[in-house]
């Protein structure tokens, strides 16, 4: 089952060519590496691929029903979030709800914890706080209430990373194949 298909990519700065012609694809199940020297163009090339940066010609498709997250070299994370904060201030409408959810319980704002309560339900999103918090914790991040700002260069890229991974393996419907690809 193919996940990705590339055809004849090319990418150019100016008069150097960074990549041309470029074909290829992935599967179900194959792991993929890229190795090239410093500036050879791999960040570029995945730049490409998630559509964060423009190529001069060819073409990149996915699978339709695949989701697909990246993870910058270097992205910012807001230094006065907590770990929590940082986690769930992704776009993903099941982490959002987490997040607003145990706001309102933290305000003790009843009609907002029952709103908040029936987008849990609609979005089948109950166990994604824990699950977010089993990732934590495997990655050594138990004390959710730590600033980013206080934070190692190696505890947040930990925090990226659960980002990343709750992004891609969180099943959004039940009964739906969860079909990812981790850029």
């Amino acid at each position: 089952m193919n996940y990705l298909s590339v055809e004849n990519l090319t990418k150019s700065f100016g008069d150097r060519l960074i990549f041309g012609d470029l074909t290829f694809g992935i599967d179900q199940g194959q792991k993929v590496a890229i190795v090239a020297k410093n500036g050879n163009g791999k960040t570029t090339l995945l730049r490409c691929l998630m559509g964060l940066e423009d190529y001069d010609s060819g073409r990149v498709v996915y699978r339709n029903d695949i989701r697909v997250a990246f993870m910058e070299q270097s992205e910012n994370l807001d230094e006065t979030h907590t770990i929590f904060e940082a986690v769930f201030s992704h776009d993903l409408p099941e982490l959002q709800i987490v997040k607003k959810y145990n706001k309102a319980l933290r305000d003790g704002d009843d009609e907002a914890v029952n709103a908040c309560y029936d987008e849990l339900t609609e979005l089948n999103a109950w166990d994604m706080e824990v699950k977010v918090n089993q990732i934590l914790s495997v990655l050594k991040l138990d004390n959710t209430d730590l600033l980013i700002g206080s934070l190692s260069g190696g505890q947040k890229k930990r925090v990226i990373s659960t980002r990343v991974i709750s992004r891609i393996t969180w099943k959004k419907r039940p009964n739906v194949k969860n079909n990812c690809l981790l850029l």
